[in-house]
This record gives structure tokens, sequence and C-alpha cells, in this order.
């Protein structure tokens, strides 16, 4: 067989392989991607109805790994000064992920929290103003280089419900009890339906 030929048949074989359609936000979202691995996990439980699975995160597991504060800084830097996603299902999952990251960062950035105090966010501690346990409302963060920082309110109700997919609420979490599960991975854009 001549060379050439060889060299093309592996050049095809290399563009069909599953790694040249990977998801370009992996790269993107690769500190966050670690701290849920890290963090997340699913328990199996059995009952009069059969079996069913929780999941959780382990915020003190999580929060003890050597590079927590450095994964997070660097995902949040990353995130501040990303470009605004393209219109459609990049948009949906860069934003479901963005909310999703920073209620895990929020949380994990104050954490221990005292034993007998709620967490509130960082607003709500300051004397500034009183929150309600979980209150997103008045935390903001930089995302997309945006002048005026977001709060998980503003990304849920002002960017995420104009994109029309009701399904997105049922991916997001603000990493309270009671709240919508945490994901095991990020939202990847190849693979919302």
């Amino acid at each position: 067989m001549n060379k050439p030929f060889l060299f093309l048949a592996a050049l095809f074989l290399y563009a069909l392989s599953p790694r040249s359609h990977a998801d370009p936000d992996i790269d993107f979202w690769a500190e966050y991607r670690a701290l849920l691995q890290s963090g997340t996990a699913t328990y199996s439980f059995d009952s009069a109805r059969g079996p069913f699975l929780v999941g959780a995160f382990h915020f003190k597991r999580t929060y003890c790994l050597g590079d927590t504060a450095g994964l997070l800084s660097s995902q949040r830097a990353r995130l501040a000064s990303a470009p605004p996603p393209p219109p459609g299902d990049r948009a949906k999952a860069f934003w479901v992920n963005a909310h999703n990251f920073l209620a895990l960062a929020d949380i994990l950035e104050r954490w221990p929290t005292p034993p007998g105090m709620a967490y509130r966010p960082a607003e709500a501690r300051d004397g500034r103003e009183p929150a309600e346990q979980g209150d997103g409302a008045r935390a903001a963060f930089p995302v997309c280089g945006r002048a005026a920082p977001y709060s998980l309110d503003e990304i849920e109700k002002k960017i995420l419900r104009r994109l029309g997919d009701p399904r997105i609420h049922f991916a997001l979490h603000r990493a309270a009890v009671g709240g919508g599960r945490v994901p095991r991975d990020i939202l990847h854009a190849t693979t919302l339906d």
C-alpha cells in the first residue's frame, strides 16, 4: 500500500471519531466539571413503591479538596471575560451552566457556614439588607464582560425564560435543600434533546 492512501484513510477515521465532534465548551467549563465530579453523589434507596435515586452535593468534601478556591477563581474569571454565547442550544447550555456554577460558587466561597447559621448570600451577611435563605436576588456575578453583574434571579428570569424552553427550569438548581438536583456534569449544547 502506498503511504498517501494510508495517511488519507487515517485522517478520514480520525475525522469520524467522537473526539472530532466534541463539545467545544468542555474546555471552557473544565473547572466547574472538576467540582461537579468531585462533589456529586447518587444514592439508591428502597421504598414500598420500589427503588428510587437521590442526588446530593457534598460541599464539605468539595471544599476540602486541595484547590477548590483556585478552581472557583479560574472559572469565575473565564466566565466574566467570556464573549456572549451564540443563540440557540449553545446559549441555553451556557446560561444554565453559568447559573448552576454561580449557585455552587456562592456557597463554596463562603464555606464553612458557622454552626446554626443558615446559608445566605454575601450581601445578606454583610449587614446591608436581610435576605431569606438561598435568596439569589442580591448576590451578583460578572458574566460575559457585562458592566453590571448578574444575579441568579436575573439569569433565570431575564435570560433563560426568554429563551422559551420550559425544560431549562428542570436543569437549574440553587444548591439548596429541596431545590433541583445538582447535576453530575455540565449541560452540553450537543445533547439538549
